[in-house]
């Protein structure tokens, strides 16, 4: 699967996601999250949690996340050769802030979304990976339950191409962005077959990786998720 622009290649330094607010420094808080063991004498003992540990916890939590891809976490840290944050890395000094990229590819459009969860609510790196993870698996119970499904859950935080954020201009309709003429008395089916086969000529020309341009190929999948949501996937 390619790799949605959107999502950083390189995770360090931090990518924070264009339009997301920061936290002031000086409101960021120390986290009541905690290592928690008994020792052989049965006391209860408290450590600070570990930037490894909590990398492993946020990557089992997105590799749950059906048909996720291309997770990247991006930090302040050095990477290693996997490209996940050196844990032994220092972070004493550093901007503290996580942000997690990952994609999910649609079905049955078979459209890439690409999604980021950002947090610098506290001051260790670690617990703001700690918060995150949590926050999916929270998100994952929603689905679980029935309530809400995946998609809607996680429907804020699908990362913005550069330049989308508060203020910009409301969308152009699909069928705008996809072009040419829309015949009269066809079915759902059909014209969402059709609507696919113009997103996939364009997004060809568009796709970063051919030497197009990002924020053309955001749109063109936007209005392919709107022709989606319009039409039930062709569901009549």
């Amino acid at each position: 699967m390619t790799r949605p622009s959107i999502i950083p290649t390189e995770a360090y330094p931090l990518s924070w996601p264009d339009g997301a607010a920061r936290t002031p420094a000086h409101k960021r808080r120390r986290s009541t999250f905690a290592k928690r063991s008994r020792t052989a004498q049965g006391w209860m003992t408290r450590a600070d949690l570990t930037v490894g540990e909590e990398i492993k916890r946020v990557r089992s939590e997105v590799e749950r996340i059906a048909r996720s891809a291309n997770l990247v976490i991006s930090t302040n840290l050095p990477t290693r050769n996997d490209g996940m944050p050196m844990a032994s890395a220092s972070e004493s000094g550093k901007d503290p802030g996580v942000a997690v990229y990952w994609s999910v590819r649609k079905h049955p459009s078979g459209v890439v979304v690409p999604y980021v969860m950002p947090c610098d609510t506290y001051d260790r790196i670690a617990d703001n990976l700690h918060a995150i993870a949590l926050s999916i698996e929270a998100m994952r119970g929603l689905d679980r339950w029935g309530a809400v499904k995946l998609e809607q859950a996680f429907a804020g935080f699908a990362a913005l191409p550069p330049g989308s954020g508060p203020g910009t201009p409301a969308p152009r309709p699909w069928r705008e962005v996809l072009g040419g003429t829309w015949p009269d008395g066809l079915e759902p089916e059909e014209l969402f077959a059709l609507a696919k086969a113009r997103h996939r000529k364009a997004i060809a020309a568009a796709h970063p990786d051919a030497g197009g341009d990002v924020a053309i190929a955001a749109e063109l999948n936007a209005a392919i998720e709107e022709a989606e949501r319009e039409l039930g996937g062709g569901a009549a």
